[in-house]
């Protein structure tokens, strides 16, 4: 971690397809994840396919400063200036061209990370409902009531809405 090199992704998918099969959930917002094509394409094909990447878009200084921030208090040795500076080269190497692939796909959503907390929570949740939308529309069209079971909550299963 201190080089800004990323963990071998057999080890992010197993540890990340274990904690979604112990969940018992059938939606998960991964964070940080995947950090290269490479993963991407192999949680598809291990896990299941994204429905909706989240790309949060924010200028590097701004990025740099709340990491030198939070590096006052986390203790973690990663969050210093020489470190910061070669994740952000990773980041451009290796998770952009993630940004790219998903863009293509129609499935990743960009929000600006600049503005307070709360506006960037509002903007987060309206890509998701955007995104289920989209998804509840597709689903129509091509596989009927089967899928859309999956976009009903549990507890509307249980009062006899799916």
């Amino acid at each position: 971690m201190k080089e800004g090199k990323l963990v071998p992704m057999e080890v992010i998918i197993g540890l990340l397809r274990a904690a979604m099969v112990r969940s018992g959930a059938s939606k998960f917002l991964i964070d940080g994840f995947p950090r290269a094509l490479d993963q991407a394409e192999m949680f598809e094909q291990m896990v299941k396919p994204a429905e909706l990447v989240l790309a949060f878009d924010c200028p590097e200084d701004v990025m740099e400063a709340r990491l030198l921030k939070r590096g006052e208090t986390s203790g973690r040795s990663d969050d210093n200036a020489a470190t910061i500076r070669k994740r952000f080269d990773t980041f451009v190497s290796q998770s952009l061209p993630v940004i790219t692939h998903y863009e293509q796909l129609g499935k990743c959503h960009r929000i600006s990370a600049v503005p307070p907390p709360e506006q960037v929570f509002e903007a987060v949740q309206a890509a998701i409902e955007r995104s289920e939308a989209e998804v509840s529309t597709a689903q129509l069209r091509c596989s009927g009531s089967r899928l859309l079971r999956l976009l009903v909550p549990a507890d509307r299963k249980s009062q006899g809405h799916a």
